[in-house]
């Protein structure tokens, strides 16, 4: 099946974009709960990063014990791992049910928001008019506010947590590392953190490869939401006229019409 006639927007802007779709809650009536949540979340993700260097250094003396044979530090380090989990448990916990809260706060706020600017001065019937390029609103509004929302807030909060953990982690292992000595045109050379370096080399080549693999992705995401919408509006259309199809015997059209849809899905 091809797609040539169905593409994702070319986004020129992408940030501008975003902070336009975003910035309506930020500055409303609710931002001031909204930003002391926020605070709230960034301050539980900090703590699952510090939590994370914790076990980083359990892990390093738990497995040393295991190798040197040594039964004290063994037992010991399995109760430290006990009181380690106990918080870290309460934080991601915490973290989830604060996280969602925030998500409903503004989902709610976003879809109120955008319904009232669609029933507007009939806007809702302006745009089948004037705006073919906008698909579906009232599916959009339903659908694609809860996606925003919950996609900008774990991408943003997974971003700044995996930030803070490179920072951290390559402090660790810039400590643990061995310096790089080699001979260049007869000079002795050293290159101080190999296995630093080692690391930020396999995450580039890893993320170089995850883009040119997943690229594809974000219009195949676009298209299928698309047609995920244009399904469901037929679904509610035939139920909405449900009495003037049974009345034409239309539910064989009908039917194939919304096999048509789903075949595309």
């Amino acid at each position: 099946m091809s797609f040539i006639s169905e593409k994702a927007p070319v986004v020129r802007n992408l940030f501008g974009n975003f902070w336009r779709l975003s910035k309506p809650f930020w500055v409303s009536e609710e931002k001031w709960r909204a930003i002391a949540l926020l605070i709230f979340v960034i301050g539980l993700n900090l703590s699952i990063v510090y939590m994370s260097v914790l076990f980083n250094d359990w892990s390093r003396v738990f497995y040393d014990s295991l190798q040197k044979l040594d039964q004290v530090t063994f037992w010991r380090e399995l109760k430290h791992f006990a009181w380690l989990v106990i918080p870290w448990i309460g934080i991601q916990v915490c973290m989830l049910y604060f996280r969602q809260m925030l998500e409903i706060k503004w989902r709610r706020w976003a879809t109120n928001f955008y319904s009232k600017r669609w029933m507007q001065n009939q806007n809702f019937y302006r745009i089948q008019l004037t705006d073919s390029s906008t698909d579906n609103p009232d599916q959009r509004i339903a659908e694609d506010v809860d996606q925003f929302v919950s996609l900008t807030l774990g991408l943003t909060l997974g971003l700044l947590r995996n930030v803070v953990s490179l920072v951290t982690f390559i402090i660790i292992l810039w400590s643990l590392s061995a310096p790089i000595r080699f001979i260049l045109a007869g000079n002795n050379m050293v290159i101080p953190g190999d296995l630093v370096w080692a690391a930020i080399i396999y995450a580039l080549i890893g993320t170089a490869i995850t883009i040119w693999i997943g690229r594809p992705l974000v219009s195949l995401n676009y298209i299928q939401q698309h047609r995920e919408a244009d399904f469901r509006f037929s679904l509610v259309r035939v139920r909405e006229n449900a009495e003037s199809i049974a009345m034409y015997k239309g539910e064989l059209h009908e039917g194939s019409q919304l096999n048509v849809l789903f075949t595309k899905i």
